[in-house]
């Protein structure tokens, strides 16, 4: 019966561990519109993120920035792009073939997902200060 107890709380606790890692913060923006996906290199076994950052104040800009980001505590472990905080780990995406020529990608599990937030910052530039808007992007584990 202990032993029953004990898993359940264990599974509950690891059902309950959520963190938030920052990813990306940036004040050229229009909209805060920032689409995320896993980026891998499977021969080096690295993973990271790619954000698609919105910055047209019209429809006739040319498109988002595109930023490549490393994340401490983020890599390609069997097939699966896994983040690593404080020693637990948490399956981001799933390695998959996709495509007429099986071109490999990760695919999001739905684990992680990513939380754009607009906050306001003071910035000092030495002899005044002045109130800027900020872009934050992070990565949130269930």
């Amino acid at each position: 019966m202990k032993n029953l107890i004990a898993t359940v709380l264990a599974l509950a606790a690891l059902n309950s561990f959520a963190a938030s890692i920052p990813v990306y913060e940036t004040t050229n923006y229009s909209t805060g519109q920032v689409d995320g996906s896993f980026g891998i290199n499977e021969e080096m076994g690295r993973a990271w993120v790619e954000l698609a950052i919105s910055t047209g104040y019209s429809s006739d800009d040319s498109g988002p920035n595109y930023e490549r980001v490393k994340v401490e505590g983020l890599s390609l472990v069997a097939g699966s792009v896994v983040l690593d905080v404080e020693g637990q780990q948490v399956e981001c995406a799933k390695v998959r073939p996709v495509g007429i020529f099986r071109y490999r990608m990760a695919k999001a599990t739905g684990n992680c997902k990513f939380k754009t937030q607009i906050v306001k910052q003071t910035y000092d530039d030495g002899f005044e200060t002045h109130q800027v808007r900020v872009l934050k992007v992070s990565l949130e584990t269930k």
